[in-house]
Order: structure tokens, then sequence, then C-alpha cells
């Protein structure tokens, strides 16, 4: 069963707008290639102002304040997006794509890219400090199928597949790796609001677990078992109320389920496909779609009500 959710006017119909909030909080916009400010109530929120442009992808801070970029293939930090001009600090590093993850509390980013044999290297940045080398790690780039930061921002988490190595590790900013957990083939990594569990998607056994980020010792948990394989999941959250969300690319929707009891609740059917879930300024809203096109809006999904508003954005 599906629950069909369709908006018109920058509304959900089937839900009460929320009027008591009002967003506003730096997003990266693709189609202008740049960060941009979304301003407004739920419902009639806009995407306007532009706070630095001439990016090819960027990946802000939960708080919308700092961010990490890339401009001609050079990765930068920006930091201060939410005074009257930005920092852009280099980090002397190249790549093709953007890799970044940040900690919850918006003090840590970390940066990963691929070297000219294949490995990875990350960079961790606490965006008051300079930038530090990067590290290389000894997994391939390729083998890195998620990364997500822990709530203390002292160390980033992987998903690796690598045959007899897939698994969650620990890496520290030294650049020494330890093994958390066995997985056969991990992805979709998220922390819970307390940073206590870290919950992944494995694929192999088509459900999601969660075990503590520290605990090397410790056996996963089963949390929603028994997924259905024909979804694409690629990025989870945990919302407001116990709520694990599933963004499934292939069927352009977001799948809601118990997380203590692991029963579904509901699954809301999108516009556009889910490109992860981006915190927006700190609040319980989540970017569930960004813009693709100038034409096209971003879709925001806000966690009280898991109610799913569109986000046109100004042009002049």
């Amino acid at each position: 069963m599906v629950c069909l959710i369709v908006l018109a006017s920058g509304r959900v119909f089937g839900q009460a707008p929320q009027f008591s909030s009002i967003l506003a909080g730096a997003v990266f916009d693709p189609p202008s290639h740049s960060v941009r400010m979304v301003l407004g109530i739920p419902g009639a929120a806009r995407i306007s102002q532009v706070l630095l442009d001439g990016l090819d992808n960027a990946a802000l801070s939960p708080d919308g304040k700092n961010g990490v970029a890339l401009r001609q293939n050079n990765i930068i930090g920006l930091r201060r997006l939410d005074e009257a001009s930005a920092d852009v600090i280099d980090f002397g590093s190249v790549s093709s794509t953007l890799n970044a993850a940040w900690s919850p509390d918006s003090r840590t980013a970390v940066v990963w890219f691929v070297n000219p044999d294949g490995t990875a290297s990350f960079h961790f940045w606490t965006a008051a400090q300079p930038v530090a080398a990067p590290v290389p790690v000894a997994f391939s780039f390729s083998s890195l199928q998620d990364v997500c930061v822990t709530a203390d921002g002292q160390a980033a988490l992987l998903a690796v597949r690598d045959d007899i190595r897939s698994g969650i590790y620990r890496l520290m900013p030294s650049g020494s790796t330890e093994l958390v957990t066995q997985a056969a083939d991990p992805a979709a990594l998220t922390l819970d609001s307390s940073g206590m569990f870290v919950y992944y998607l494995d694929r192999a056994l088509h459900a999601v677990e969660r075990i503590a980020p520290n605990d090397s010792a410790g056996s996963p948990e089963v949390v929603i078992p028994n997924l259905d394989s024909s979804m694409t999941v690629t990025a989870l959250a945990i919302l407001k109320g116990g709520r694990l969300a599933l963004a499934d690319t292939s069927r352009l929707s977001v799948s809601l389920f118990d997380v203590n009891t692991a029963a579904w609740i509901r699954t809301i059917e999108l516009s556009a496909a889910p490109d992860g879930f981006v915190p927006l300024g700190g609040s319980d809203w989540f970017i569930v779609a960004h813009r693709s096109e100038e034409a096209s809006s971003m879709l925001l999904l806000d966690s009280r009500s898991q109610s799913v508003y569109f986000v046109p954005a100004d042009e002049n």
C-alpha cells in the first residue's frame, strides 16, 4: 500500500500547513551553481538570495553556516556563510566529484577523494581550524559505499564493500582504521540523534541494522528485516518520533518505518528521485531532492509531520 502525496501550490494535500515554523537556511542549488537562502513559511517558502556562486557542488553543515565545495575541480572550504562575506579556504586537493559528510554538530567535515593509484584519501576539517593534510587509507575509492562523521567529530565511519574486508570501519584523523563490524554489502549510513548508534543498510541481507560506532566487539542489531529487494535505498535518516526514513530512487519515494517495532508506516511518493536527507539550517526539515534544472523545485520533508513541500526558486 502506498500513500500518494499530491502537491499543489507548494503544500501537501491532506496535511494541515504548519505555519508556526519559519524556514530559513542555506542550500546548494545545482542549476544556479550557488549557495542560496531558503526563506518563508512551509508551503510558501522560496529559494532566494545568492550567498556564493561559481560552485560545481557543495555540501553544507547541518546548521548551514559552513560548507565544503568543489570549484573547478578544487576542493574548498566555506566558512561563515551566514555573514556578509564568506571565507573560502583552499584544501590543496583536486577531485572530479565532491564526496563529503558533516558531523551532526556542524563542527567537522570529512572530504574524500581518489588518489592516482585508486586508493582514497581523507581530509578532516574542523571549520574553526586550518585545513590539515589529507590522510590515505588502504581501501580503494570505489569500495567506499558511504561515509558519516561521529557525533563528536573525532572519527569517520566508512561503509566498505571489499570482499572479505567488507564492513563498517572507524577512521581516525591520524589515518588509522578499526573494524566496527563485518557486513557483506553495507551502505547508507546515518546516526541517531544521540550519536549512540549508526544505522546502515546491508544490501546483501535486505535489512537495516545498527551498532554502536565505538563498539568493535559488539554485534549489529537488525532494525528493519526483509526489505523489498526491488527497492534501491540510497540514504537513511532518523526522524522525529522514532521514524526511520529510507530514500528509494527506483520508486521515487521515501518509506517510513517504526524503529522500535520495524513496522512499515507509509510510503511518500515524490515527483523526483530523492538524493538524500540534508538538514536545512539546523531545523527539523530535510532536503530530500535538490533542484535538477531551472524549472524544477526543491523538495522539503518535515520530519515532524512527514509532509513534503515544493520549494521553487526566484530566478530574478
